[in-house]
């Protein structure tokens, strides 16, 4: 995702772990992204050819062809549930910017780089945006622990949990082997995620500023 999200002229923000003096030969043969963030700005998205440049084909290998399918899903139903939102204010989904992708390596959780990178986005943004402008910020959270990281930092629930491919995949979108039994059709849940938005992320920041 974050190598696509660069060839498709997104906006990938990593945080580097620098490690000390007396370190520093062993720390360079080693992974120090402690985090990162992918985004796209307004009227942005993924670029097929870039997604293909970016090895999507890999996944499509461990997945199957049906991923394909459920990617479809995922982008029919938050298309609709933020198309639905965007319209009750007037605006529409290419006025907002959207927070794809972020994670933080599991060593470096707690420390607040998650809300570091969300609100070095806001900022950026409100700096892209015309004047007296706030753009809006999308995202999905697939996870109860992230949508209330996500309510921390301004966003709001556009509606309850939505789910595809039920019946058909476990949570992880693997689909259960040819022999099933009835343990692995109950594991059939689907993907369960939540739309959300931030509104007002000049609020967010000031909240922080505040503090």
């Amino acid at each position: 995702m974050f190598k696509a999200c660069m060839l498709s002229r997104g906006r990938a923000i990593v945080v580097e772990s620098l490690p000390e003096e007396s370190n520093k030969n062993e720390a360079n043969n080693k992974n120090n992204i402690a985090a990162a963030a992918a985004w796209y700005g307004p009227q942005q998205d993924v670029r097929v050819i870039a997604a293909l440049r970016a090895g999507v084909l890999t996944p499509l290998g461990n997945y199957g062809p049906r991923l394909l399918k459920r990617i479809g899903e995922f982008n029919r139903a938050t298309h609709a549930t933020f198309t639905r939102a965007f319209n009750k204010r007037a605006l529409t989904r290419e006025n907002a910017w959207y927070l794809q992708c972020i994670f933080t390596a599991k060593q470096f959780e707690g420390q607040g780089l998650m809300s570091a990178l969300v609100r070095e986005g806001f900022n950026h943004a409100l700096k892209c945006s015309p004047s007296g402008f706030v753009p809006p910020v999308i995202l999905e959270s697939s996870s109860g622990r992230s949508r209330s990281r996500y309510l921390h930092l301004g966003f709001e629930i556009i509606e309850p949990w939505c789910n595809i491919g039920k019946g058909k995949v476990d949570s992880r979108g693997c689909r259960p082997a040819k022999n099933k039994n009835c343990k692995e059709k109950a594991e059939l849940v689907g993907i369960k995620f939540s739309c959300m938005v931030n509104w007002d992320c000049r609020k967010a920041l000031q909240a922080e500023n505040h503090k």
